[in-house]
Order: C-alpha cells, then structure tokens, then sequence
C-alpha cells in the first residue's frame, strides 16, 4: 500500500482576510487534491510549520474543498508574494491580494509552488 502524502498550505480569505489551512493529498493521478480547509490560528500554523516545505504540481479542489470564512471553492496565487488566497474573482477581472495588497488581473495557471507543512 503506497504511503499517504499529505501537506497542509496556508491561505487567506479575500473577504475577511483571517488565516485558513488547505489539506492536501497527493493522489495516484499525480495531483494534489484539495480536500478541506479549515481556520487557524496565526500561532499554531507557525508552530506546526505549515510555511516551510513547497509543493509543486497542480492541484484539485474536491467538492467538499471551501473556504471556512467566505465559503468560495477557488482559490489564487499572488503574482507578487507567492502566497494563495481564497477568490471569486472571474478571470480577467482585477484580484487583490489579502496578505500584500498586490493587484493584478486575474488569469488561468496550470501548475503551482505553493508554501507548505507536513500534517
């Protein structure tokens, strides 16, 4: 039986911009599957370590994957700070980052890097 790789990664809400933590699997698609999220204290996320590995590839949100703040399903990634949030921005529009304040238009992308913690 192949070993269950799971990683949690820190996220903000665009709405209320309180903390949130994003379980990811590793599945056998070679993907990273989004299963649920959960809020977090900013202390606990720092003492568990969710920030210091990286997760590379791309990543799927299963249907039971929300943000626990806003309840948005789709999440970004901040062209300036790297940091992932969640959005309901549509594609084209201008998104702004919870964590830098950084703007931009929002656009489409396959693959990520994305901060990360053992679970």
């Amino acid at each position: 039986m192949a070993k269950r790789i799971v990683e949690i990664t820190l996220a903000k809400c665009h709405k209320t911009k309180k903390l949130f933590g994003i379980r990811n699997e590793k599945m056998s698609d070679g993907k990273w599957h989004q299963t649920w999220a959960f809020p977090i204290d900013p202390d606990k996320a720092k003492r568990e370590g969710f920030d210091k590995k990286k997760i590379s590839g791309q990543f799927v949100a299963e249907d039971e994957y929300k943000c626990p703040h806003c309840g948005s399903r789709a999440w970004s990634q901040c062209g300036k700070c790297g940091k992932i949030y969640c959005d309901d921005t549509k594609i084209g529009e201008v998104s702004t980052c919870p964590w830098c304040g950084n703007s931009g238009k929002l656009s489409l992308g396959e693959n990520f890097d994305l901060d990360s913690g053992s679970f």
